[in-house]
Parts: structure tokens; sequence; C-alpha cells
């Protein structure tokens, strides 16, 4: 049976443009992803204490909301680590996250200089639902704390969004690779061809 040249190009074009298709859903999924990961509502700011236990998180849909944690340390000088421990409804802890928070300044002969890293972010994601609090401890010297939390209910998980990005970009460029397979080669060797002619040169 003899193939038509045409139609054979044809029904090439055609799955080129499903795979262009593929590849901008898959950055579409991409951006809905990076859009989620800053989204959400705030539920409430807490002044820092040591000990101190935040009010319940209601988890509803389990791996699928997703909350964030922004801690703030604006304190002078001192230098803590903060340790954030999740507790299910028993008071039994589920895990921990922390970070050093710190700040130093003073002067040389170069004047007044100041270094610090005083800000932590999180994200906190759930199995089970359940009620769940946080309790935030400190470490290190901290006699004056002016540490914030503030805690953020996103509006969903972005993470099957990446999951489906990444499926439609990998199965983009192996339908792509397949159906242009000889193109690809022929320019590759051209490719080589073009730098051994220059090496010559």
């Amino acid at each position: 049976m003899k193939i038509d040249p045409y139609e054979e190009r044809a029904n090439l074009i055609f799955c080129n443009n499903l795979c262009l298709m593929l590849l901008i859903f898959a950055i579409a999924c991409f951006i809905t992803s990076m859009y989620l990961m800053q989204s959400g509502s705030m539920l409430k700011t807490y002044k820092y204490a040591n000990g101190m236990i935040t009010d319940p998180i209601v988890v509803k849909d389990a791996n699928l909301q997703v909350y964030r944690v922004k801690i703030i340390n604006s304190s002078y000088n001192q230098n803590t680590y903060i340790t954030g421990e999740v507790l299910n409804d028993k008071n039994e802890s589920v895990y921990k996250f922390g970070k050093e928070l710190w700040h130093e300044s003073g002067s040389d002969m170069d004047g007044y200089w100041s270094e610090s890293d005083r800000e932590m972010q999180t994200e906190l994601t759930f199995k089970e639902k359940g009620s769940y609090r946080i309790k935030f401890t400190h470490t290190g010297s901290l006699s004056q704390p002016s540490i914030s939390i503030t805690i953020f209910n996103k509006v969903k998980s972005y993470v099957a969004f990446v999951q489906a990005g990444f499926a439609a970009f990998i199965l983009a460029a192996i339908a792509f690779y397949i159906l242009n397979i000889q193109w690809i080669h022929a320019a590759i060797a051209g490719g080589f061809n073009a730098v051994s002619e220059g090496v010559d040169d």
C-alpha cells in the first residue's frame, strides 16, 4: 500500500500540534501551581511566647489542605532557634519544624554594619483529618522577644498541578522525539559536522 506523502505530512503536523497543546497545558499547570503557592487567606497572627500553642486547625480534606506558617523575628542582636511542633487532638506530636533566626549588628572602621536572617516560612500538610495545634518553643538568647507568627490557609494544594504539569511535559517531549526522530538526528549530525569543520579550519 502506497503511503501518500501529503497525508503523512498532515498527520505529522497534527501530532506535533497535539504535542504543542500538551506543552501549553504543562505551562498552564506550572503557572497555576505558582499562583496557588502564594494564594490563601490569613487565619491568625500570634505574638510569640515560649511554649505557646495556637488555636486548633481543623483539617477536613486530608492531603488537599495546605497551611503556611510565617515567622518573623524582629529582635535586635539576638540569636535563637524557633521550633514548631504539630500536635494532634490527643496532644501527640505529629512532626516538628524549625529554623535559626538571628540578627547581628555593630560598628567597625568602615562604620555601622548589620546582618540577619529573620524570617522562616514553611508549609504544613496533613495525612489525616482531624484537629491540630502547633506548639512553639525556642532555644538560644532571646531576652526581649519580638516575634510574630502568622498562619495562612491556602486555597488548594498546588502539588496536583505540579504533578500534572510534569506528566504532560514528559509525555509531550517523548511524543515529539518519536515523531521527529529522523529530523532530530539529522540536526544533531549537522551540528557535529559544523563543529568539526570549524575545528579543522
